[in-house]
Order: structure tokens, then C-alpha cells, then sequence
């Protein structure tokens, strides 16, 4: 069985936004030193061995309709060579930033 669905547009506290890219980038980097095989595994979701250092990265959206001097809209955005499963790397990771950050990024659907 595949992760579950992430949203792909995501809202992160102005003031943490530099913590949450430090943990996107650590999972990422655990992830490419086999660190959490197993539990990927377990969840169906197969990493390539050449995973890039940006496998997955957020990337500020250029119109925003919350107030920017608190949250910033990110869009998730996958490397070329993992498109196939990033989305179900992402799914993974998502839930486990969402509660590491306690409340300072979250789904953006509902304020679309």
C-alpha cells in the first residue's frame, strides 16, 4: 500500500520557514542514506539509489492570498528523476514535518 495524499500547495509560518526547509532537507538526506528503507518500504514506496539533494523542494508561490507577514504559500515541487514517486515521498514526510513544526505549516486547500 502507497502513502497517502499530501496536498501540494502547503502554508508555513513566516518565522519557521527556515526550520521546516532544514527538516524537508534532513528527511530527504536520511531518506537517500537508506535511513528509513524499512518504514518506505512498508508503505510501498521504492527510492531510487541516485536520489538527488533536491528530490523535493518547496518553493514560495508568486501570488499569495494570506497575509504574507505571517504565512508563506509553498508549492511542492519533485526532482525529474523521482516524479514517479515523489508524490508518495512527499506523502510520507508531510505528516511527520506537519507535527515536528506543531501547527506552523499546514494544509493550504482549505484557504483556496
Amino acid at each position: 500500500m502507497k502513502a497517502t495524499n499530501a496536498p501540494e500547495r502547503i502554508r508555513v509560518r513566516r518565522d519557521r520557514l527556515g526550520d521546516f526547509e532544514r527538516e524537508l532537507q534532513l528527511l530527504v538526506d536520511e531518506v537517500a542514506a537508506g535511513k528509513h528503507e524499512n518504514e518506505l518500504r512498508s508503505t510501498g514506496v521504492t527510492i531510487p539509489p541516485d536520489l538527488p539533494r533536491n528530490a523535493i523542494q518547496p518553493r514560495p508561490e508568486g501570488e499569495q492570498q494570506v497575509g504574507v507577514e505571517l504565512w508563506v504559500v509553498l508549492a511542492i515541487k519533485y526532482a525529474p528523476v523521482i516524479v514517479p514517486i515523489g508524490r508518495d515521498l512527499w506523502a510520507w514526510a508531510w505528516p511527520k514535518l506537519r507535527d515536528y513544526l506543531d501547527g506552523a505549516a499546514e494544509d493550504d486547500s482549505a484557504a483556496r
